[in-house]
């Protein structure tokens, strides 16, 4: 014949529990699972240490290309002025703005600046480049 289950009425919850699982723990014995994985925790010195030996590295870089082109870079910078001026400086914002194209308006910026246009026409240039740009594109 068949083998029979019986309920009985569990001491701790007052549920039912076939006379099977009454050798088991119930569920809230059981250790809870954390299944969301951990970050590690941030080393906010070490991040710090990490940025300012990068932002050394970048400030050597930029500086031996400046010591060994340097004539190079001015005498580009001063071409660049002389041939394309303002309209030039604003081409080099309106395009990239205007057509979703990648382009590095910092090397028009900076060529400006070291050909001898003043800070404040150079940014005014590069302003309405870049507006003109973006309401065109």
């Amino acid at each position: 014949m068949g083998r029979h289950l019986s309920t009985s009425w569990s001491r701790n919850s007052g549920v039912p529990t076939p006379s099977l699982l009454r050798g088991f723990p119930e569920r809230s014995t059981l250790p809870a699972v954390d299944t969301e994985p951990q970050a590690p925790p941030l080393r906010v010195g070490q991040l710090i240490g990490r940025m300012v030996i990068g932002v050394l590295i970048l400030m050597a870089v930029l500086g031996l290309t400046g010591w060994l082109f340097g004539p190079q870079i001015q005498e580009i910078a001063t071409w660049f002025v002389a041939e394309l001026g303002l309209p030039g400086l604003f081409g080099c914002f309106f395009v990239p703005d205007a057509v979703p194209i990648p382009g590095a308006h910092e090397v028009c910026t900076g060529f400006s600046l070291i050909g001898g246009v003043p800070f404040w026409t150079v940014v005014s240039v590069a302003s309405a480049g870049s507006v003109t740009g973006g309401m065109a594109g």
